[in-house]
């Protein structure tokens, strides 16, 4: 039976034979001293994920609640398990390390951050799917502008850490009323849940200013299954029928909105939440807009 990364590798391939000279194989990102870290944060995390799954903590577990849990931070979870010794992880219950946390890679796409006194009122980047704010926090390490970052996520929780940090956060778009257009917008992680994303897509470029960039992530088609039963899979536009058919889609839906690929970035995405550990294929296609 072939492994993963030889399917992986194959499809990198069939990518370069389709989209030529604009595939990046970014596999190797994803190096050893990752594997290491995931393993530590997943085997602590697993036992704070036990106790949550309690019959104790039953209630807990449902959907409505379930976003919130996972970006809790290390001592709050500590603190409502009863656990008697805190974890030593960082940060918040889910964890996920992508290629688009590596800085090389994210100022090959973005291109140097401007000194601050000339990005006051812009330019500046929204992130969809923000999460507790890695990314932002990324790019304000790199030397971007945080004031002019915005972060939208479901969790409340997340968007907490999001404003703690010193960024705009909220749960959705509506509070947005922009005065100036975002020059990047981020869809982290998002589209494979995401069930509009024709909707998505159209408000999306439609507030991006134009020859702005959208750098877009998601899975290989595939089908998962949270710890409260609920099944996600590729909806709408990204059917989730076969790789290359996945982002050939993607590609062709965002063309019509006036969109042009730049770049495809094949990589991997370790993730670690209340679901448990998975290394996962993933997918960045990068947009001008025209």
């Amino acid at each position: 039976m072939r492994s993963y990364i030889s399917i992986l590798r194959e499809t990198i391939d069939r990518l370069r034979e389709i989209f030529e000279g604009l595939v990046t194989d970014a596999t190797e990102f994803t190096t050893g001293d990752h594997y290491e870290e995931f393993g530590r944060i997943a085997a602590e995390r697993r036992a704070v994920t036990e106790i949550l799954r309690s019959d104790k903590l039953h209630a807990l577990q449902s959907a409505d609640v379930r976003y919130n849990i996972e970006y809790m931070t290390a001592n709050e979870l500590t603190e409502l398990t009863e656990m008697p010794n805190p974890c030593r992880f960082e940060g918040t219950h889910y964890w996920h390390w992508t290629p688009l946390l590596d800085e090389d890679l994210l100022r090959d796409i973005l291109g140097k951050p401007l000194p601050i006194e000339k990005t006051h009122s812009g330019p500046w980047i929204l992130e969809l799917g923000a999460g507790n704010g890695t990314l932002l926090k990324k790019l304000k390490e790199m030397g971007y502008n945080g004031a002019c970052m915005v972060g939208v996520d479901i969790s409340k929780v997340g968007v907490d850490r999001i404003k703690e940090a010193g960024f705009v956060g909220f749960t959705d778009l509506k509070p947005l009323h922009l005065g100036s257009n975002p020059d990047v917008v981020f869809l982290s992680y998002f589209v494979d849940r995401d069930s509009d994303q024709r909707g998505t897509f159209e408000r999306v470029v439609g507030i991006l200013r134009p020859r702005g960039t959208l750098v877009l992530e998601g899975l290989f088609p595939c089908v998962m299954t949270d710890s409260n039963g609920n099944t996600y899979g590729n909806a709408n536009v990204t059917k989730g029928n076969d790789t290359i058919e996945d982002i050939e889609l993607v590609v062709a839906e965002l063309g019509r909105l006036d969109m042009h690929l730049k770049r495809v970035i094949v990589g991997e995405r370790l993730v670690y939440s209340l679901d448990g550990a998975e290394i996962l294929p993933s997918y960045t296609l990068v947009f001008k807009k025209n």
